[in-house]
């Protein structure tokens, strides 16, 4: 950026039109958005060659919407040679006020953007908190179950023996809550991927909801295989264990990634 500013001096050619803009005979409220425009656009990143003709514009029309007929030598140069070309003169295509409307209508949606992010993330959140809550409660039941369940011994046939074994393992029906919420938090955090991808171009969030799936994938096989297992392999108990924590830590990046 540099090099094209010392090639084509736009920062000089900028400074001198914005001068002109402040110096000229339309409204000052009229001359506030256009200098808000250019801030904001500033802001932004927008490179100073940009700025340049945007800026241009607002100093070839006088308050009648009349082109200004001697702006700079350039300008002279073009119409002479549109002049010895028998070519006609261009009409300008928007008028003084239609430009400063436009920079009008841009600065008062500045503050929009932010405010409709947040209302387009805002399920995103909602269901991120609630995992969040739930997942408190798996780890906890999780748990209870681990130190107080007396699970049956012997092989576990089918759904149906599953369920009988969680029943019959107590403490109360915690063990057979513990299996029903996670299979809601494994179909909770499917929606939270699919809403995040929907809803936002965050990498952060997205990344970090693929990874709280893989985590609660990983936690609900360990559950699976240790079940089967007839209650008996630890290692896939660990497995739970150790996945909830990733899970638990991705859910509060997708928040942290979405602010």
């Amino acid at each position: 950026m540099s090099s094209e500013m010392d090639l084509h001096r736009y920062g000089t050619k900028l400074a001198y039109y914005l001068k002109r803009i402040d110096e000229a005979d339309f409204p000052r409220q009229d001359k506030a958005p256009i200098r808000a425009y250019i801030d904001h656009c500033r802001a932004q990143g927008v490179r100073v060659g940009r700025l340049y003709k945007v800026t241009w514009p607002f100093t070839t029309y006088d308050r009648d919407s009349r082109p200004v007929p001697k702006l700079d030598g350039g300008a002279v140069r073009m119409q002479a040679r549109r002049d010895a070309l028998g070519k006609p003169t261009e009409s300008p295509v928007r008028s003084l006020r239609i430009l400063i409307s436009e920079c009008t209508q841009i600065v008062a949606e500045m503050a929009a953007p932010p405010a409709t992010v947040k209302d387009a993330l805002r399920p995103l959140k909602v269901m991120t908190v609630l995992n969040i809550v739930l997942l408190s409660l798996q780890a906890w039941t999780g748990d209870v179950v681990n130190l107080f369940a007396s699970f049956p011994q012997g092989a576990v046939n089918g759904l149906g023996g599953a369920v009988q074994g969680l029943e019959s393992a107590g403490p109360g029906p915690l063990a057979i809550y513990h299996g029903v919420e996670g299979v809601v938090i494994v179909l909770l955090t499917v929606g939270i991927v699919v809403t995040a991808f929907r809803r936002t171009k965050s990498r952060g969030v997205r990344i970090a909801s693929l990874l709280a799936l893989f985590f609660i994938a990983a936690a609900a096989v360990g559950g699976y295989y240790f079940v089967f297992s007839g209650f008996l392999n630890n290692g896939n108990s660990a497995q739970m264990a150790g996945s909830f924590i990733g899970a638990y830590a991705m859910n509060f990046l997708v928040l942290y990634y979405s602010k």
